[in-house]
């Protein structure tokens, strides 16, 4: 998994909508989110990067902006200026529009990891180190041994489970912030005790 890359969001709208639209998915969405704002077509075309998630304004009406390298593997929202059950409009609930760029999120997120989920029922040395082996670069290994280890560690699957437990609506990236980090791998660790584990429900 690559922690440092952010998604990018493209808004492109000429009116002050686009600006307060901003503000708004700054303090909504997680710091791993890029937001950028153009509110000419001219820069939007200049614009050599590449989008994962566009919301197209005013500016969509731009022929040259629609063919740009911008959109071409991008999730494109359509901002109406009437109501649009599709997509969404100005006078949406701006929830509506967080659940559409939460799902363009996890997809790309789902892309980008493998979690691992190993239980073994006799005693091992080691067994995240075991279970490296077979792990390919990017994947996640989450322990789940009746005793973890009592090395020092930040977090563990405890408290992943805790905030499982709670129904956080931004798991991913709780578990982003407990993992370590080895040899191109992300580990969180067995709980010191097994009952942790229960908090885990169907």
């Amino acid at each position: 998994m690559d922690r440092k890359r952010d998604m990018t969001i493209v808004i492109a709208d000429r009116g002050e909508y686009g600006r307060r639209l901003v503000d708004y998915l700054e303090r909504e969405l997680s710091d791993r989110v890029r937001l950028l704002l153009f509110t000419e077509a001219g820069s939007l075309e200049e614009w050599e990067g590449e989008a994962d998630c566009c919301i197209l304004g005013d500016l969509a009406t731009d022929r040259k902006v629609m063919e740009g390298k911008a959109f071409r593997k991008a999730r494109v929202i359509r901002l109406a200026d009437e109501a649009d059950e599709e997509g969404f409009s100005r006078y949406d609930k701006p929830g509506k529009l967080l659940d559409l760029i939460r799902g363009s999120l996890d997809r790309a997120e789902e892309k980008e990891m493998r979690i691992s989920l190993l239980l073994c029922p006799v005693p091992v040395d080691d067994l995240a180190g075991l279970a490296r082996k077979y792990m390919e670069e990017g994947g996640i290994y989450l322990g789940a041994e009746d005793i973890g280890s009592e090395t020092e560690k930040k977090a563990d699957m405890g408290d992943l489970c805790y905030y499982i437990h709670l129904h956080e609506e931004k798991i991913l990236s709780r578990l982003e912030e407990m993992v370590r980090e080895e040899d191109g791998c992300c580990f969180l660790d067995s709980p010191d005790l097994y009952f942790y584990l229960r908090e885990i429900t169907a």
